[in-house]
């Protein structure tokens, strides 16, 4: 027989079954670090609670077995959220290990559509009253995100190594972007193919790179949690940026 598959609400009900991240004995690892401080309600998930759910989809049943002697018994749920707070995806990594998994919901109107992307929701609720159009960063992953908001709010994660569709949908909220992507071999291909796709669009683009884009030098955002000097210059680097594109300055990358 046929197993039932998940719609999107089982998967709102998988999150809300989960424990706040507040509630766990603190994890000594970079994920929890940047996890614990986000402004998002990050749940923890566990397993064996809810294996009937997770054996019943392709994309979370990974999550039902360990793997290469790593335990997937706890695994973080991440909700991806529009501005007025409704849920539109979800992102799960595990506690342990680098397990990854996402679900999103599906639009049958293409036009009513909302951006699958991380951190719209709380930070962007107030976004359209500024007087001026201000810059939005986009960087590759969730945890870059999180670390990035600490010093500027509209940041956005494409949770994937380029814009694709939602360059457009970018460009349709501000015409001032900052691609803050990952210091490796892909983040340095597509970081200049969607500035040109984006500046078509008719936005002005800088690029916040992570160190000199040399091979010692920090990989993306995250990594800079455990390093508060570094963290600090990541920070002045990132509102010099901002400030410039506010002030029509593209600095040169």
């Amino acid at each position: 027989m046929e197993q039932k598959r998940l719609n999107f609400e089982d998967y709102i009900k998988l999150h809300k079954r989960g424990r706040s991240i507040h509630e766990l004995q603190p994890l000594n690892n970079e994920t929890y670090k940047i996890f614990s401080s986000a402004n998002v309600d990050i749940r923890v998930i566990d397993r064996d609670q809810n294996y009937s759910i997770l054996v019943k989809t392709e994309k979370l049943k990974h999550f039902s077995t360990d793997r290469n002697g790593i335990s997937n018994k706890y695994f973080y749920s991440i909700p991806v959220q529009a501005p007025n707070g409704e849920y539109v995806g979800f992102i799960y990594r595990a506690l342990f290990g680098h397990d990854y998994a996402s679900i999103y919901r599906p639009f049958e109107n293409k036009v009513k559509r909302v951006p699958y992307m991380f951190g719209f929701f709380n930070d962007f609720q107030n976004y359209d009253r500024h007087t001026k159009c201000m810059p939005i960063v986009v960087c590759e992953g969730v945890k870059d995100a999180i670390v990035l908001k600490k010093f500027y709010p509209y940041v956005l994660s494409n949770n994937t190594s380029a814009l694709r569709l939602n360059a457009n949908i970018i460009a349709n909220i501000t015409d001032k972007v900052i691609l803050a992507y990952d210091n490796d071999e892909t983040g340095h291909r597509e970081a200049p193919k969607d500035k040109k796709k984006l500046s078509k669009l008719g936005c002005s683009v800088d690029i916040l790179k992570y160190g000199n884009w040399e091979e010692d030098s920090f990989k993306d955002a995250g990594e800079y949690i455990n390093h508060p000097k570094e963290l600090k210059q990541l920070r002045e680097q990132l509102k010099l940026r901002v400030r410039g594109l506010i002030e029509g300055v593209t600095l040169a990358v």
